[in-house]
């Protein structure tokens, strides 16, 4: 046999065994440790995952040492989007940076709702309370068309909106501004048509796991109850013309019944996994839509 055949074989091997061990280190994690491995080193060594997992990692002492240090980092909780800057949300690629909520796939559903008032109620203006990374904001912009008002109360967050507003060219749908609430858009409160949102609603008690302890708290954890959020929105605002649609925890359904009271028709809507995970409030100035919301969102609305 060719000696130089022989050394690549061997040195591939020794390779694919940093693949292997780095994978082990990351199963406490991860459900897919492989997968996450192969993600960590196309990111460090600039290759595809699937020239990687074909021919191993490159023979580079200086980037095996980072791999293992970001593998290592990703074995504590870290989470991965924050390591690549980076996130993926309706098949849209967002920059995304350690202080900003990291936007889950169940909020994509958020979106599509949003996306389906717009278009078929032909809604004019939209607003996105706590935008984070702009996620939320650009999604529904870049999908319908639609102009967006965007706060978040973080800096941070707020100039990952602005990276991602350029990234994505739709600064003029999206505006995004520092503040809480509606409150940097209050000369334009009566042109918003819809409010949308995905609040903090974690109660302070709640346990989590590891990857969410890194996220800003202000962005998860509510308070006691978990209806902090809510409770001073419906104080804050007169919603009488206003669609409200926003994610929310299933223990937070009677706390947000009360809320609303008499002040409009509360709709619960359910997830693909069937969870009740959205409520949209129509004000009693918008109840000459309720008919077509039913019609539009009858395969999620709670009828229980």
């Amino acid at each position: 046999m060719d000696s130089r055949e022989n050394g690549s074989k061997a040195s591939r091997k020794i390779w694919d065994m940093n693949l292997e061990k780095a994978k082990d280190i990351l199963k406490k994690v991860s459900d897919v440790p492989m997968l996450e491995a192969l993600i960590l080193a196309s990111f460090v060594f600039d290759e595809p995952k699937e020239k990687i997992l074909i021919h191993g990692l490159p023979k580079d002492e200086k980037l095996i040492r980072r791999f293992f240090e970001l593998v290592h980092k990703r074995s504590k909780g870290y989470p991965l989007q924050y390591i690549l800057k980076k996130v993926e949300f309706m098949g849209y690629e967002f920059y995304i940076e350690e202080g900003v909520f990291i936007p889950r796939n169940v909020t994509e559903e958020l979106v599509e709702i949003a996306i389906d008032l717009v278009k078929n109620l032909r809604l004019k203006l939209v607003a996105d309370i706590g935008t984070g990374s702009g996620a939320i904001a650009i999604s529904v912009a870049k999908m319908t068309g639609v102009k967006v008002l965007a706060t978040d109360v973080s800096e941070k967050a707020v100039k990952a909106a602005r990276i991602n507003i350029s990234k994505m060219k739709v600064q003029d749908l999206v505006i995004v501004e520092k503040g809480e609430f509606l409150e940097p858009f209050l000369d334009r409160l009566d042109e918003i048509d819809l409010i949308v949102s995905n609040p903090p609603y974690v109660k302070k008690s709640d346990e989590v796991s590891k990857e969410v302890l890194y996220e800003p708290e202000e962005a998860i954890f509510s308070g006691r109850t978990g209806l902090e959020f809510y409770e001073e929105f419906f104080k804050r605002y007169d919603l009488s013309n206003k669609l409200v649609l926003m994610e929310m925890g299933e223990s937070e359904e009677e706390g947000i019944r009360k809320l609303a009271g008499e002040r409009g028709k509360l709709l619960f809507l359910r997830d693909f996994s069937g969870s009740k995970r959205f409520f949209l409030f129509l004000g009693k100035g918008m109840l000459n839509l309720l008919e077509k919301v039913i019609q539009l969102l009858s395969s999620r609305i709670d009828l229980g």
